[in-house]
């Protein structure tokens, strides 16, 4: 209390109070971190006394703006859209506080005069009408910002895309279906988490996308750069098995029986199996920075090879993600042709493997080379394998209902 009071002190500078306590206001809330803790202490200030009421209205302004603190502290570690969204709730504010310090004496007669229009005393004089009268001016205040601020959405939303551009290829890092905590009893649970499904197995994809373009970078710079947004890849994955996982067990926890249980039960062997694949792709990744870091060098034969199980593999994920978006249509799956992918890929391993074996004995080749070129077909059918397991889990999901999903 003797520190509030103390700011009595500095409440009759004229327009410079006003601009003083918008300072105050905004570094209390931030201190606090709540808005309306904040304008608890400020209604007790006007209560006592202990500021004017032009003074509590400056405070409240600096509220608004304070109370986009939050926001901004939590976009900090969150996605490029995550940080526009709490720019433009920055801006949104300070934009209402100018044109409001421009307005401020006006503004402050309109609520007076609203106030002794219901019969009460006036605020300026009566420390007791002042908490009534700032409530007023708080609610006005945004009700007017918005409908002033509603028709310039467009222009803001452009602002802070140029404050803050995309990063190139950055991947999402919460999940875009499922929302913590919501949960219902009923098979609808599954829908969300069949839309995560769908836009896991995507990313997985798309980090073999990356692994292929990593084996013909020359650029070093563009090697780096493209290994390290695998590994950003990677850790994504991690994060989002659990999460999708966790949401499927709880769901598992509601139901008693049925198609719902088991069509869950298989979700999460899926995700298991996809999150498999980002891990294979890293393993991948990790193979060839090394030869890149110790200059081995493939010839050209053994790139056409690599390049050749590499083909087979996106044909094999090609198939994964159909069979993935209709999961609840087996008129739309492709059970044929996993297993004869799967028979394609497991002779070309073998033929891989096989065809250098001469090549070792004679030491035609460079032994490390061949080392490489080895532990990068084992890996590559590994990887087919993960692709193929979710393929085949997808296809056993027999389906009481066909479930909406959403275009991903």
């Amino acid at each position: 209390p003797a520190a509030l009071e103390f700011l009595s002190n500095f409440s009759n500078k004229g327009y410079w109070s006003v601009l003083f306590f918008v300072f105050v206001g905004t570094v209390l809330t931030i201190v606090v971190q709540s808005s309306s803790a904040t304008m608890a202490l400020t209604i007790i200030m006007c209560n006592n006394g202990w500021i004017p009421f032009d003074c509590a209205c400056a405070m409240v302004l600096g509220e608004n703006i304070g109370t986009t603190i939050t926001a901004n502290l939590a976009a900090m570690v969150a996605n490029t859209e995550a940080k526009r969204a709490a720019l433009a709730h920055l801006v949104f504010n300070l934009i209402g506080v100018v044109w409001m310090l421009i307005a401020f004496r006006l503004f402050l007669w309109m609520i007076v005069a609203i106030v002794e229009f219901f019969g009460s005393d006036s605020p300026i004089t009566d420390p007791h009408a002042r908490p009534v009268a700032l409530s007023l001016f708080h609610t006005l205040f945004n009700i007017i910002n918005t409908c002033l601020l509603v028709g310039f959405t467009s222009q803001i939303a452009q602002l802070v895309t140029r404050l803050i551009p995309q990063q190139a290829e950055e991947p999402k890092n919460r999940l875009a279906y499922i929302e913590g905590g919501m949960l219902s009893t009923t098979g609808l649970t599954i829908i969300p988490a069949l839309n995560e499904l769908v836009t896991y197995s995507t990313r997985s994809s798309k980090m073999f996308g990356f692994v292929r373009s990593l084996f013909e970078e020359t650029d070093p710079q563009g090697f780096d750069a493209t290994f390290q947004r695998i590994e950003k890849y990677e850790k994504i994955s991690d994060n989002q098995e659990s999460e999708i996982y966790n949401y499927l067990n709880k769901a598992t926890q509601d139901e008693v029986g049925g198609d719902v249980v088991k069509q869950t039960q298989i979700m999460m062997k899926s995700i298991s199996d996809i999150e498999s694949m980002s891990d294979k792709n890293y393993k991948l990744a990790k193979i060839l920075k090394y030869k890149r870091d110790n200059n081995i060098s493939f010839n050209q034969d053994m790139r056409e090879k690599i390049n050749a199980m590499f083909d087979l593999i996106d044909r094999a994920i090609m198939v994964m993600n159909t069979n993935v978006s209709n999961a609840f249509d087996k008129n739309y799956g492709l059970p044929e042709e996993v297993h004869r992918i799967e028979d394609q890929i497991n002779k070309m391993e073998d033929y891989l493997k096989g065809s250098y074996i001469f090549e070792i004995e004679d030491q035609k080749l460079n032994r490390i080379a061949l080392v490489l070129f080895v532990e990068l077909v084992n890996e590559a059918e590994r990887l087919a394998d993960s692709v193929k397991q979710v393929s085949k889990d997808i296809l056993d999901i027999a389906p009481h209902t066909k479930p909406q999903l959403s275009h991903v």
